[in-house]
């Protein structure tokens, strides 16, 4: 795919960069309590395989596509571009430190502020590791196999959202929207990793998320992975997401069966 005079990152060259951050996610992986995060200004953890990571990232892209801009958790978001990365290094970085499983690394390619690539990385998983990838109009895949989101259109069978709590999100409202759904019969499930519990929506696990942060890096690898699995994706007051910006007003993802639901608690909560 060429953009201008510039060629667009192909996904096997996300595959690629996410397969070497596993390498170093699986090599410090720590026994529980063993690794202790640093804090950032922000209130969010931070460790040596974010910053790592990070590093490989800018290396691969730097070396490989000069033109292409990198906005990554860490290192900052630098000169904004046409084409760009964004990247998580490290996506649950507390549970990853206190030894849990569910940490990813996750990255999507932006063309003119619209994913055209993502791929979220689970490599540490006791069974297999998991790759979830999309590219635009092409579907979503977990470890190369079709994947869509859930089927379920009612309440009879519990279905599951995830909703994440944020530094500096109003925590008050975001508990009242998970009292008002789990009133109305759903099931709300922590949020360790917001790019996982995404691409979880992607793969049917759960019919929905919702995230009040702004980073970009938090909803742009699981927006693609949501559509192309055939769900909704907004920000919280239902409008479309886009990534040219310098944030986003939170998200709702969903399978779209519940989505203008999730949009009514939400703004009603959350306004």
């Amino acid at each position: 795919m060429t953009e201008g005079n510039h060629d667009v990152p192909p996904l096997s060259f996300l595959k690629e960069i996410a397969m070497e951050a596993g390498i170093v996610m699986r090599a410090y992986f720590p026994e529980p309590g063993r690794m202790k995060p640093d804090m950032k200004p922000d209130n969010t953890p931070v460790t040596e395989v974010d910053r790592r990571i990070s590093e490989l990232v800018r290396g691969y892209v730097s070396k490989k596509y000069p033109y292409i801009g990198i906005l990554c958790e860490e290192g900052g978001y630098g000169e904004r571009k046409r084409i760009e990365f964004i990247v998580d290094p490290l996506d649950g970085t507390a549970g990853f430190a206190r030894g849990d499983a569910s940490a990813v690394f996750a990255v999507a390619v932006a063309v003119d502020g619209e994913i055209v690539h993502s791929v979220i990385y689970n490599p540490l998983t006791c069974t297999k590791p998991r790759m979830f990838s999309a590219s635009k109009d092409v579907g979503a895949f977990i470890n190369n196999h079709r994947m869509s989101v859930s089927q379920v259109l009612g309440t009879s069978v519990r279905p599951s959202v995830g909703i994440a709590t944020w530094p500096n999100c109003r925590v008050g409202g975001i508990l009242k929207i998970a009292d008002e759904l789990q009133r109305r019969e759903i099931c709300i499930v922590g949020v360790t990793s917001i790019s996982l519990t995404s691409a979880l929506v992607a793969a049917g696990s759960l019919v929905g998320v919702i995230m009040p942060g702004q980073h970009l890096h938090d909803a742009a690898p699981g927006d693609l992975l949501v559509q192309e699995a055939g769900g909704m994706t907004t920000d919280l007051r239902g409008n479309p997401l886009r990534y040219d910006g310098e944030e986003v007003d939170g998200f709702v993802f969903s399978n779209g069966r519940f989505h203008n639901f999730f949009l009514e608690v939400v703004q009603k909560h959350y306004p």
